[in-house]
């Protein structure tokens, strides 16, 4: 247990892949058992309380380094589930018969770009350098294998540029 507490205690005070492994570990802690929730109460699966989840777990990591982490899993679960039905509505009127897998693809794309905004207003707070282009970042990231990775590495890269100015 003191090899844990040393480990969080480190990640603390500098953020380096420790950050980064810790951000996609507690995406995933979230996102899992959240599909599995849904599963159970919906009979189906449509990533909302999944995001929400995720959002909550990426807080608690950045909580470590920003002092507000409310914020971001708010902001995480309101920008998909705005996103999410967004898309929802986009898709279905551009392509009525769209396919499962092209689904499967832009889906995300334009949840996560929507999920960016919100997003992207809190982590400038805290990280001034950060521009539009997190947006970006946001519709990428969840299109990863591994829910986290991406958005996790650039908050890590962002984060060590605002030290390298200071």
């Amino acid at each position: 247990m003191n090899k844990i507490k040393q480990f969080l205690e480190k990640e603390r005070t500098y953020a380096g892949w420790r950050f980064w492994l810790l951000f996609v570990i507690m995406t995933n802690v979230g996102f899992f058992p959240g599909l599995g929730l849904e599963k159970i109460l919906f009979g189906e699966v449509n990533v909302y309380i999944a995001t929400a989840f995720s959002g909550i777990g990426q807080a608690w990591v950045l909580s470590r380094h920003f002092p507000e982490r409310g914020q971001w899993a708010i902001a995480s679960a309101l920008g998909w589930f705005v996103g999410g039905l967004l898309s929802e509505r986009v898709l279905a009127s551009l392509i009525p018969d769209i396919s499962f897998m092209l689904n499967l693809f832009l889906f995300p794309i334009i949840a996560g770009g929507v999920m960016g905004i919100p997003l992207w207003l809190v982590l400038r707070r805290y990280l001034p350098q950060v521009g539009w282009w997190w947006i970006l970042v946001s519709a990428i990231g969840p299109m990863t294998q591994f829910p986290g990775m991406v958005m996790g590495g650039v908050i890590l890269w962002l984060m060590g540029q605002s030290s390298d100015n200071q």
